[in-house]
């Protein structure tokens, strides 16, 4: 049969002015605001963006851009839940390579304050850093509600943002399936400051066996509070992140399923090179691995050669014990049999570059769930989990760029940057998504929340064609949900049939739904 596409299914698993009546001899001055402006192409939204007069766009459709878009002003950019695209991103929404991609990035920002809210930005493989967004020195970029996904390359790094020296705020948001060089989902440079909260990074690769960080790599200054780091995958050091001479304060945060593959290890995370200092609060660190050519996989977090300036506080570690206050080591079996941790997973080989299977051995991946009310995805707890309950209040905000950033245990507050501040009036009192984080003893990692039973539906990389709705990295449902598949087949291939990837057949409807 030709073009026979595979379907593996593990289902173990606008402002207004304000007139008032006033006296004859009062002279009302009101500045100008600016427009608001709809767009739904892509010559309206480069005409919008370059009008000085516009301080809001509203896009109103999905956008397919023809050329990288610089922005050097000030501006405000409402996707209302449409996505912004390069022609052909880097990589297909099945998370491998695309043939031929655009080699060019969505957003150039160069100057100003830049706001961009619930928009899906892809990328290009560009030929320079960054192929979702860039972001120069001097700038200061929101993004509130936004995914960037699909964007980048082995050839250039930050596959999905390249901070260079801004002040850069993530607020509920996706970074999925980007790759790059190194920094596969962001890179932080040259001073630059990022804020991340209530995000979630997953299915993101470094590329080169000389770089690190598939989720992101810092060398500048870095604030993370309230996210996921979940099946992230380096070709070096740090499945999730590379700290490589930066500064990090990460609080209240999940890293699992992360996978560091080559001569190094670091399965989650790395910090060292010169003046690499790290500050670890109330997170959990389980089922992160290595391996060195894809026949086994050992579990860990760090290695105790990258643990450079890492001071951990009442964290769970789980592949090995690393030096700290209060930490717990985690003795789950590697396959994940006895998880007393997460809601669920499953084993599942790990993917090469290009997404085809690297070597033959297995690996245990917890759940990644989006919860009713959340935009963002997370690895949703167990009920009974020893991560609830086990956690200490923490202080955290990014002050618009100056933070503030502490905890609490032994009866005082404890600031771990300078401000002086009073912590109490910053405690976190939310977790990931939006939940109430308990007063007195929240839980350890992302989240608040335990989560019944959840499936996986996987997409099996295959020659004649792609698939929409599935991916190699896997999806994650609820029990009960509705999932459809489309396979388009390349030319000269037709569609056969959808089997278990054993050779049983399951449906031959396209779409196929269950």
């Amino acid at each position: 049969m030709r073009g026979k596409m595979k379907k593996l299914l593990s289902s173990v698993v606008a402002v207004a002015m304000l007139l008032a009546t006033l006296p004859m001899t009062a002279f009302p001055v009101f500045a100008g605001v600016g427009n608001t402006v709809s767009v739904s192409t892509y010559a309206e939204l480069t005409s919008a963006i370059s009008d000085a007069a516009t301080s809001t766009i509203d896009v109103s459709a999905d956008i397919v851009v023809d050329a990288q878009i610089s922005i050097a002003r000030s501006v405000t950019i409402n996707g209302n839940g449409h996505t912004i695209s390069v022609p052909v991103p880097g990589f297909s929404d099945a998370g491998t390579y695309n043939t031929s991609p655009s080699a060019f990035r969505v957003f150039n920002i160069t100057a100003g304050t830049v706001t961009i809210e619930n928009a899906t930005i892809k990328g290009g493989a560009a030929t320079g850093y960054g192929s979702g967004i860039y972001v120069s020195s001097g700038v200061t970029l929101n993004l509130s509600g936004v995914t960037i996904s699909n964007s980048g390359s082995a050839s250039q790094p930050g596959g999905g943002i390249c901070n260079n020296g801004g002040t850069v705020f993530l607020n509920n948001c996706n970074i999925i399936r980007n790759g790059g060089r190194y920094g596969g989902g962001f890179l932080n440079l040259s001073n630059g400051k990022m804020f991340i909260e209530n995000c979630s990074f997953s299915e993101n690769r470094s590329l080169s066996s000389s770089g690190g960080g598939g989720a992101g790599e810092n060398k500048a200054y870095l604030y993370v509070n309230n996210s996921t780091f979940s099946n992230n995958k380096s070709t070096e050091l740090g499945g999730a992140i590379n700290n490589y001479t930066g500064t990090g304060y990460i609080l209240n945060s999940t890293f699992s399923g992360n996978v560091s593959v080559g001569n190094t290890n670091a399965g989650a995370m790395r910090s060292g090179g010169t003046g690499a200092s790290l500050f670890l609060v109330n997170d959990i660190f389980a089922y992160n691995y290595t391996s060195t050519n894809g026949t086994t996989y050992a579990l860990n977090d760090f290695n105790t050669g990258h643990w450079s300036g890492v001071t951990a506080y009442n964290c769970i570690f789980h592949g090995s014990i690393c030096t700290g206050t209060d930490i717990t080591q985690y003795a789950g079996a590697a396959n994940g049999s006895d998880d007393s941790i997460f809601t669920g997973g499953s084993t599942s080989q790990v993917l090469a570059a290009d997404g085809s299977l690297y070597g033959d051995a297995t690996i245990y991946q917890p759940y990644l769930a989006k919860v009713a009310g959340s935009v963002t995805t997370s690895v949703p707890l167990k009920s009974g989990s020893t991560a609830l309950g086990a956690a200490i209040p923490t202080a955290f905000t990014n002050g618009n760029g100056a933070p503030v950033v502490g905890y609490y245990a032994s009866s005082a507050w404890t600031e771990l940057t300078s401000t002086g501040a009073n912590l109490s009036q910053y405690q976190v009192t939310t977790d990931q998504n939006g939940s109430a984080r308990d007063a007195s003893t929240p839980a350890l990692g992302a989240v608040e929340s335990t989560v019944g039973s959840l499936s996986m539906v996987k997409v099996n990389k295959v020659t004649g064609g792609t698939v929409i709705g599935g991916s190699v990295f896997g999806d994650t449902y609820a029990n009960g949900d509705d999932v459809t598949l489309t396979a388009i087949p390349d030319n000269g291939y037709q569609f056969t049939k959808w089997d278990n990837g054993s050779g049983t057949q399951l449906s031959t409807d396209n779409p196929y739904s269950f």
